[in-house]
Parts: structure tokens; sequence; C-alpha cells
């Protein structure tokens, strides 16, 4: 049986009556994606200890998480792949460094794998989150960019590598961000729905469609018209009359 403590709202206790919180029933109203609540929220799982949410923490969040690392790393890949190779990824033999590369996205796969199992939800997000920073930091030190007219053999080895951990992502946020997940499967033309167990799997020919951006940064006026809606509580009797 697993316990949690619990959640509160900017510095209180969330009360309904006194219209302090935020209030499920005025979530869908907002028009945020829900995998951005589910992202924030996997944070504030009050797990071992209470948590608080706040506005400037689910901003920073967002932004500097999902949309700079995630979001940023898919999107670069893919367009890069979609640009200048056509959208087509070959299998390649893995260099020295690729190799490397796989086995330390790899561990970070099975450090999420046990933190699940042992229902540590917020850590296993955190290998996630560093599978995508794993592949961001190896893209910028690559520099695909100058490959594709300097060694264009080595560039291919670099997306490949690189559009492989996008499928490892897609299989990972499944559990969280199930639309997300399933994006990435179709900008990959994947079909069916993710596995774990596929994460090891080398990945095969692939045509890349286009992709589009995953996640939008979190603006500021945005923001406030969100806040507006969803702290405003409804009574049960009126929401389901």
């Amino acid at each position: 049986v697993v316990g949690l403590q619990y959640c509160n709202y900017e510095g209180d206790k969330i009360s309904k009556s006194r219209y302090w919180g935020i209030f499920c029933e005025e979530v869908v109203e907002s028009g945020l994606a829900p995998d951005i609540w589910r992202y924030y929220l996997t944070y504030l799982i009050p797990e071992t200890k209470d948590t608080e949410f706040k506005w400037d923490e689910f901003e920073n969040r967002v932004n500097n998480e999902l949309v700079a690392n995630i979001g940023n790393f898919v999107h670069r890949t893919l367009t890069f792949t979609s640009n200048f190779l056509s959208g087509i990824v070959e299998p390649v033999a893995l260099g020295e460094e690729d190799v490397a590369l796989k086995a330390k996205v790899l561990a970070e796969v099975d450090e999420a794998d046990r933190a699940l199992r042992e229902v540590r939800i917020r850590d296993a997000m955190k290998n996630i989150l560093q599978v995508a920073t794993i592949g961001n930091e190896y893209f910028q030190r690559s520099q695909p960019w100058v490959l594709i007219k300097q060694d264009p053999a080595r560039c291919r080895q670099v997306i490949y590598s690189c559009v492989s951990i996008c499928r490892i992502l897609a299989v990972l946020l499944d559990p969280y961000l199930p639309d997300s997940s399933k994006r990435i499967y179709g900008f990959l033309k994947l079909e069916g729905r993710p596995r774990w167990d596929d994460v090891s799997l080398p990945l095969g020919r692939t045509v890349i469609e286009k992709p589009e951006i995953l996640f939008k940064k979190l603006e500021k006026p945005e923001l406030e018209r969100v806040k507006s809606i969803v702290t405003k509580s409804t009574d049960a009797k009126d929401y389901f009359r």
C-alpha cells in the first residue's frame, strides 16, 4: 500500500470554500494541453512529504524542462533529419562514442524502470528528463550541421543515434504524457502503442514526417489567463446540474 502526504497551494492548504487552489472542473476550460498539467503534477505527487503547487515553479519547469529540454531535443533532431536527410534514417554501424551514448541512455532507462517498480514516480521522471539532456548534449557536441558537409557518413551515425533516443523518449513518456508520446511516434511513423521493453531494440529504417513543435513556451499573459480560470471554484451541485 502506497501512502501519500498532502499537496498544498501557494503557501496554504487547498480549500474550495475559500477559493484557494486549482480546481479540476475548470482545468479543461483553460485550454492548456493535458500533458502540460501532467508533467508538472508528476513533480507534485507528495510521495514522502507535503508538496506545494507554485505558479512560478509551474512556469519554470514547463519552459526549462518540458519545452527547452525534451521538446527541443525531439524537434531539433527530427527537423534536421527532415531538412537535410530527406527524412530518411537508415540503420548504421555505431561508432565508439555512439555505443557509449547508448549505454548511458539505457542506464537511465534501467533506473527509471526501477523507480517505477518501487513507486517512485518523480524519480523515474527525472531519469526520463536526463535521457533528453544526454541527447541534447550529444547533438550539440556532434554538430551534425557541420558534419553534413564535412563527413556525411558520420552525420548519419549521429542522427541515427538521436532518432533512436527520440523513440526511447516516446516509450518512456507514454505513462506520463500519452498524447506527446503518441505524437512522437507519429513523427517517426511508427505504429501501435509504445512498449517499455522495446527501448533496447535497434531502430529500423525510419521515414520521418516533418515534425511540429511538441510544447509551446508558456508566456506570462497566457499563464495569467489560465490561472484566472482554474482558480475559480465551481460548486459541485451547479457543475453537475
